[in-house]
This record gives structure tokens, C-alpha cells and sequence, in this order.
């Protein structure tokens, strides 16, 4: 069975940290972390994600400008991405349609529980 790849982008260590190793622990999944987003769209071009998580609270204008260029790029547009933001806290995950092609928002402090069973349900909602 292939392991769906999934792009963290952030700048936090222990963000990415924390959802790296509760990802790559699951045994389901490839993780790429890119803690630079004005370097991430080439990054997501080459990895080919299935599914990209994104820090809403990262102190750049890269990371929105992130958002909406994948959103716009051929290659990326279908990709999904999932926010991370520190306006939920992380028992929470909220649905709805973003601007910048986001559909989830994932709640801060990480909840690894949390993390993998959105990403699942996330996933599985968006089979190509």
C-alpha cells in the first residue's frame, strides 16, 4: 500500500515536529516539512502531496500568498490544504470553504488524535 504524501508549512519546530512524527508514526503517510513558504510552491511541485497543512499563524505574508498561488497553480489546485491556527484550540477542527482553497482548519496546540482522524476524514472526502 502507497503512503499518501502530506507537505507540512511552517516555521514552528515544534509544530512541525510534533505533526511529523504523529504522521510518520501512523505508518500511513510520507511527510515533507518546508519551513520556508516562499520556498514551499516548488517544494509541493516536486513532492506532490495529497494533502498540504499550512500554518495560518505564521508571521509572513508568504504563507497566505502560499494558499492562493497553490490554489491557482495547475499542478497544485486540486491538492487540498488544511490550516493550522491557534483561533481553535486543538481539540477543535472546523469545516467550511476558505478563499485560498482551505477547507479545514486544525486547532492549535496540536492534538495528535485530532491531527490524524481530520486528516483521515479530510482524505477520504477528496479521493481523486
Amino acid at each position: 500500500m502507497r503512503k499518501s504524501r502530506i507537505l507540512i508549512v511552517a516555521d514552528d519546530t515544534d509544530l512541525t515536529g510534533q505533526s511529523s512524527f504523529t504522521l510518520r508514526d501512523s505508518g500511513l503517510y510520507e511527510v515533507l516539512v518546508e519551513s520556508e513558504p516562499a520556498s514551499a510552491l516548488n517544494a509541493a511541485r516536486d513532492f506532490q502531496p495529497r494533502i498540504i497543512l499550512l500554518d495560518l499563524d505564521a508571521p509572513n505574508e508568504h504563507t497566505r500568498s502560499f494558499a492562493e498561488e497553490a490554489a491557482s497553480d495547475p499542478f497544485l489546485r486540486h491538492v487540498p490544504v488544511l490550516f493550522f491556527t491557534s483561533l481553535l484550540d486543538g481539540t477543535q477542527s472546523s469545516l467550511g470553504h476558505l478563499p485560498s482553497g482551505g477547507r479545514r482548519l486544525l486547532g492549535k496546540p496540536l492534538n495528535p488524535d485530532r491531527v490524524l482522524q481530520t486528516i483521515a476524514t479530510f482524505e477520504s472526502a477528496h479521493v481523486a
